[in-house]
């Protein structure tokens, strides 16, 4: 189970154990959200400085099981358009990013290199930077994407890779107006 703190991470072996391992990398200026793939690959995204004090580009990080040293991917190019913060997720064979502001979630090969293999565009979800950093916007699981819906408390959830429309529009979750910072599943009753 991993946490962060800027450009650290910290790996907490069974999610019990007492002693904690910190990994840093120089590379980010901020760390942004993660997700393990099958093999046990701890895969994070985060911003890195682009010369100026609040101009950043985003990237991709891999740090390998059992590792100390992270790999790191810039993500750039006219194809690709991303946004830290929204979520990374495994989907069984690929990484994935997922990105408000193009409505998309990226699959990504990673090799030497991060590739784009895949796009998924989703209608009506709206995304962005939240008040907390460390909650996971968007969730990706079992041929499921879920995220926020509208303008209003509410989270709708599409599915993976088709896209598209969602499936289902969930009933509001508060009365008032509220920022939806994180979102995860949980295997409880249906």
């Amino acid at each position: 189970m991993p946490t962060y703190d800027y450009s650290c991470v910290y790996i907490y072996p069974d999610a019990r154990s007492t002693g904690t391992q910190s990994i840093c990398d120089n590379w980010f200026v901020l760390v942004g959200l993660c997700a393990y793939d099958s093999h046990g690959n701890l895969f994070l995204d985060g911003a890195e400085s682009a010369g100026t004090p609040d101009s950043f580009v985003a990237n991709l990080a891999e740090l390998p099981k059992g590792s100390a040293t992270f790999r790191n991917y810039t993500l750039s190019g006219s194809r690709f358009q991303y946004d830290y913060y929204d979520g990374v997720s495994w989907d069984g064979r690929y990484v994935t990013l997922s990105n408000h502001s193009t409505h998309s979630i990226y699959r990504m090969h990673i090799a030497h290199k991060a590739t784009i293999v895949g796009t998924t565009r989703v209608r009506g979800w709206v995304g962005g930077f939240g008040y907390s950093v460390g909650g996971q916007k968007t969730w990706l699981k079992d041929g499921k994407f879920i995220a926020r819906w509208g303008s209003g408390p509410q989270l709708a959830i599409w599915s993976y890779p088709a896209g598209g429309k969602p499936t289902k529009v969930l009933p509001q979750f508060a009365s008032t107006p509220t920022s939806v910072d994180g979102v995860v599943l949980s295997p409880g009753r249906r």
